[in-house]
């Protein structure tokens, strides 16, 4: 998984990490895929069917259920997607970005440790953690900060 940005923001009660440029499936294969998932919401258009919502779903109930659903339906326009797994929130939009919510940065962190390419891992961890709350971009391997997401897509 490469995301293009990052942002990491921090409290006592969650840490919530976002990740710009990354696709549902990719976000997805960075959980283990038997961890439990539940779909709070779920939106998709889908060709001849229409929008496809979460009460059009099959019974999903792990991680690797929802991987295989999305594979097996290339056609689907994933628009909207949120789901727990275990105590992480996961909220994609339009399949290119993802943002999930941890009970603690510890653990943030730790799931950016399993997902991310190990050569570029520590460098992005710890740009996040000198820079919380602002956008941090990986811009050909060079990480550049913003101030906002604005400044982001007018700087990136």
């Amino acid at each position: 998984m490469r995301p293009s940005c990052y942002l990491l923001e921090s409290s006592r009660e969650s840490a919530l990490l976002y990740l710009g440029e990354i696709s549902t499936e990719e976000c997805l294969a960075a959980f283990d895929p038997a961890s439990s998932i539940t779909i709070s919401e779920f939106g998709a258009n889908c060709g001849d069917v229409g929008w496809v919502s979460s009460s059009d779903l099959p019974t999903i109930g792990s991680v690797s259920d929802l991987i295989t659903f999305l594979r097996d339906r290339q056609h689907l326009g994933l628009v909207d997607l949120s789901a727990s797994v275990g105590d992480v929130k996961l909220s994609t939009h339009d399949d290119g970005e993802a943002q999930l919510t941890f009970p603690n940065e510890k653990q943030a962190l730790g799931f950016l440790r399993n997902a991310l390419d190990s050569s570029t891992v520590e460098s992005v961890i710890s740009c996040l953690l000198r820079n919380k709350g602002r956008y941090v971009a990986d811009q050909g391997g060079i990480l550049k900060v913003f101030e906002s997401f604005d400044a982001y897509l007018a700087g990136g």
